[in-house]
């Protein structure tokens, strides 16, 4: 006889944690509430990691940046109503992105539901297309066989974050009173729990090679093209070394996202393009430069001219994808595989004999493209906010954690970073391209490690209540802040050109937060600097510990200004 458990909720919620550790998870982020006391307390004297966070939304954003970083699933624990309702703007971008969460939402028992009952709302599903699956346990029940039903249900559940493809699975958990240990009580069982979680397998996540027997390749490819766009893989390496060994048996450029591992280090062999957003605002080099078949690696790069040359040419195209889902923007003739990007040297691709042309082509306007860029960067304003994200990964680090945020802080990455330079991991949300908890997100990529986020002033802003969840990190975060009072990307849309006020208020949304203020309030330590260069010393040694915000002052209406004759000149010059 086992007396170990004095309610049939403390038994329910030891066992779904143990079945948890059993199948490998490391990691929960736990809010706090009544109705998942038994989730909460049975992690909390687990050897999972349960990182405590206030607000639920952030708390979402905090465990998708882990799960990022870790590359396996994170639990997400919360009580039952709107509490479960913040996750949502987390698992759309991890639905999108191929994140995996393994989402627990406590819930009422069923005859509380539908009756005014205290926050109670309809939880079934309620996550919809976000979610690529969900499954509702029954009620606690003390017997061993409905123990053994719900041993299943989390672990097929825990499974499906991870394959066929990553990303959240929702998992329901009505509970019934009461639902914290009773001391002096004790459940009468006639067997031992224990047992029944007993050789549980951790659960894997890598892609099985694919079959390729079906492929349409090219017989004799002369002028092959690789996109590799933004993806984050479980080993930056090892996706590296297989693309470009690809890249050299095709004799393919390969244009390189500013996002993905693609443009850290050295790799003489390999014809990488950096400036291909840029290249490509030249009508004479899209003409030159047309591929006969493209190698496309994970989703698109951001480039808006990019997307709208492939989109034109409508060229054969393989896409390789370690999700299901068709990240086929372009809309090309295309073919999908289903691949990790460490296997792409499996592809069989045969061996090009005539791509030294094309590839000498390609590397030629790529010379002349740098040499623009850089040239122009010395005549700019100091702090241009293309400046600020150059200066930030030739100055990061070996082994630092790089996350991006979306809207203008991608677009500069993409135009300003350099090929070469340490190998950096980096960190984005290009699932949904939203600007929702770019902070959150960015503490828990960087969770027991060194982290650097690049962040515009309104992401931040937007995302500021996780400003409370940053005493729960550990490691560092430095949060170099290109403030520029404003949307920067909405100076590059058609109605800012109109000249009317109601751009500043409805579009360009200027705020007047105090960042030095913001930053004192919530313990976190503020320099502000007062260029590009000054950066660059801050982060060749990075803080152990802590939350450090750097602030350079930029404007974004020179900035846009700049972009745009940028643009003109290479056109011009190409």
């Amino acid at each position: 006889m086992c007396k170990r458990w004095s309610n049939e909720s403390e038994l329910w919620g030891w066992m779904l944690v143990r079945v948890l550790e059993e199948c490998g998870l490391k990691q929960a982020v736990v809010s706090p509430g009544s109705r998942s006391t038994p989730l909460a307390w049975a992690l909390a004297h687990s050897a999972i990691e349960a990182i405590p966070i206030l607000d639920e939304r952030s708390a979402a954003f905090y465990a998708l940046g882990l799960a990022r970083r870790g590359g396996g699933p994170v639990a997400l624990v919360c009580t039952s109503g709107t509490a479960a309702a913040n996750y949502l703007p987390a698992l759309v971008e991890a639905r999108e992105s191929g994140v995996p969460l393994l989402v627990l939402t406590a819930d009422r028992p069923p005859e509380l539901r539908r009756c005014a009952a205290g926050q109670t709302v309809d939880q079934v599903k309620m996550y919809g297309s976000a979610a690529l699956d969900y499954f509702e346990l029954p009620v606690p029940e003390a017997k061993a066989t409905v123990l053994r039903h719900a041993r299943q249900i989390v672990t097929h559940a825990l499974r499906r974050t991870m394959l066929p493809c990553r990303g959240p699975v929702h998992v329901n958990v009505p509970l019934r009173e009461p639902l914290a240990p009773q001391p002096g009580k004790a459940l009468d069982l006639d067997y031992d729990p224990t047992l029944l979680v007993e050789s549980l397998a951790p659960v894997g996540g890598h892609l099985p090679l694919p079959r390729f027997e079906n492929l349409s390749l090219p017989v004799d490819p002369a002028k092959v093209l690789i996109v590799a766009g933004s993806v984050m893989p479980d080993d930056d390496t090892a996706a590296r070394t297989t693309l470009f060994a690809l890249a050299e048996r095709t004799q393919a450029p390969v244009l390189c996202d500013g996002l993905g591992p693609w443009r850290c280090g050295d790799f003489p062999g390999v014809a990488r393009i950096a400036g291909y957003d840029l290249i490509l605002s030249s009508p004479r080099m899209r003409e030159s430069l047309m591929p006969d078949y493209i190698i496309q690696v994970g989703p698109l790069p951001t480039s808006k001219a990019l997307r709208g040359w492939l989109a034109a040419l409508d060229c054969p195209t393989l896409v390789a994808t370690s999700g299901i889902d068709d990240p086929d923007a372009a809309r090309a003739k295309a073919q999908l595989v289903q691949i990790a990007p460490e296997d792409l040297a499996n592809l069989p691709l045969p061996t090009a004999a005539n791509g030294a042309a094309y590839r000498a082509t390609w590397l030629d306007a790529e010379a002349k493209t740098t040499a623009i860029v850089n040239a122009a960067l010395q005549e700019a304003h100091p702090n241009f906010e293309g400046n600020i994200a150059r200066v930030l990964f030739s100055s990061a680090q070996t082994g630092a954690d790089v996350s991006v945020a979306n809207s203008m802080s991608v677009r500069d990455v993409e135009t300003c970073r350099e090929l070469g330079g340490a190998n950096v991991r980096t960190f984005f949300s290009r699932g949904a391209n939203g600007i929702d908890g770019t902070l959150a997100t960015a503490l828990g990529a960087s969770h027991g490690g060194h982290g650097i986020l690049l962040t515009g002033d309104l992401a931040l802003l937007h995302d500021c209540g996780s400003l409370l969840s940053a005493h729960r990190h550990k490691g560092s975060l430095t949060v170099v802040l290109s403030d520029n009072r404003g949307g920067g990307i909405f100076e590059t849309l058609p109605v800012a050109k109109l000249g009317d006020p109601a751009f500043e208020t409805y579009f360009a949304t200027p705020q007047e937060a105090d960042f030095a203020a913001l930053a004192r309030a919530f313990g976190a330590e503020y320099e502000k600097l007062e260029s590009p260069a000054a950066l660059a010393e801050k982060l060749r040694i990075l803080p152990e510990s802590g939350l450090h915000l750097l602030h350079l002052k930029t404007d974004r209406k020179k900035d846009a200004d700049f972009r745009y004759k940028l643009r003109c000149r290479v056109a011009e010059i190409l």
